[in-house]
């Protein structure tokens, strides 16, 4: 059962915001260093919950009513920062494909990660868009090995 089709898209989106802020406050109360809580505050950014922000407006919502959908994170400016900030997002987005071939995965990191370059998320970031090309390539790599097709093994006949 999917808890969010009984809520509206704000306090959908409120919900998943959140983990951010109870990741910080984990990552406070067990004093984990500076190095690593940064990782926690920017793997989203400041992007925005999008297919709640989506089914707000859909739903006859106000476009302009961003700010309930949008993280209230920090841009990362480690490589490594934007490394797990890309990979999460591709990894969550990987879930959705109704089809997994070479092309629908390309397709899906292309798009994803052309969001996160596109809303000044990296700019911040010690990152050049030739390391950020060799990331892509290697998640598409991994998200077709993931999900490659199997053979389906035969029953031993009695």
């Amino acid at each position: 059962m999917n808890p969010h089709t009984q809520l509206s898209p704000i306090e959908s989106a409120q919900i998943i915001i959140k983990h951010v802020t109870d990741g910080m406050e984990l990552a406070k109360k067990y004093k984990i260093p500076d190095e690593i809580s940064s990782f926690i505050i920017s793997h989203h950014s400041t992007s925005m919950a999008e297919y709640f922000y989506n089914t707000y407006c859909n739903q006859g919502g106000d476009p302009e009513n961003k700010e309930p959908f949008t993280y209230k994170g920090e841009s990362p400016t480690k490589k490594e920062e934007v490394v797990v900030m890309m990979a999460d997002a591709v990894e969550a987005a990987s879930r959705s494909l109704k089809e997994y071939s070479d092309e629908s995965i390309s397709a899906l990191v292309e798009n994803v990660l052309s969001k996160r370059l596109s809303n000044n998320a990296l700019e911040r970031a010690d990152i050049t868009m030739k390391e950020i090309a060799t990331v892509k390539r290697i998640f598409k790599k991994m998200l077709g090995e993931i999900y490659h097709a199997r053979i389906v093994y035969p029953k031993l006949k009695k």
